[in-house]
């Protein structure tokens, strides 16, 4: 996976998600990690 695709996934998700409900992973690695 690029990270470039991961970083797009990411702020669609942040997009997605309230502000109240912040995506527990900030950065690739931690979102990489909480998928496995």
């Amino acid at each position: 996976m690029k990270n470039i695709a991961a970083a797009g996934v990411l702020e669609r998700i942040r997009r997605l998600a309230p502000q109240a409900s912040v995506p527990p992973y900030r950065t690739v690695e931690e979102w990489r990690e909480w998928q496995l």
